[in-house]
């Protein structure tokens, strides 16, 4: 019988969840080599000299998004496939079977088992996280049944992007009117 997780009530075999790792990892190596010619592909035109001569990257977009996509699809893709695969088939059984919080996601009392101490500043700002609201993924006040602690994750993720969001519009709206100033 195949190794099967349940997740949000919906089984899922190990063979597809390596398969769909192993395309996940293709996928996205290639659209990463893609942006990078992209990014390679654009230097020329943004960034020269007065007479024209590339600062950085010589080639364009014609002969760098090529280049890139090419290596990664014939080569690097396909290795990036099995060792993606290969990386969930054989690390995540392992990661079930760890104990203890996740590396960084540790409280004072697990820091000073650990250490012996605990760093100053951490013992100034840790009692800050223990009335957040979403404190360890969860929602505040709540047993912690599966669904919760499904809606607790997702919540969590959410907030953190909203504000990740928030702080990049409001530096790009800082930049902007500084640029505007300026000129």
């Amino acid at each position: 019988m195949p190794f099967t997780v349940l997740s949000l009530g919906i089984v899922y075999s190990s063979k597809r969840r390596w398969i769909g790792a192993a395309i996940g990892g293709y996928i996205g190596l290639c659209v990463a080599a893609v942006c990078a010619g992209i990014e390679f592909g654009l230097q020329p035109l943004l960034l020269h000299t007065a007479n024209g001569t590339a600062l950085y990257s010589p080639y364009g977009l014609s002969v760098a998004v090529p280049a890139m996509l090419f290596a990664h699809m014939i080569v690097a893709g396909p290795v990036e496939a099995v060792v993606t695969a290969m990386v969930i088939a054989v690390f995540t059984p392992l990661g079930l079977l760890a104990s203890g919080a996740a590396w960084g996601e540790w409280g004072g009392d697990d820091i000073q088992s650990k250490l012996g101490f605990v760093p100053e500043g951490f013992q100034k700002f840790g009692d800050f996280w223990n009335h957040a609201v979403l404190k360890d993924y969860g929602i505040a006040g709540y047993d912690q049944t599966f669904w919760q602690q499904a809606l607790g994750y997702l919540l969590s993720a959410f907030v953190g992007v909203l504000v990740i969001g928030l702080i990049t519009f409001a530096i790009g709206r800082f930049v902007s009117k500084k640029r505007q100033s300026q000129s």
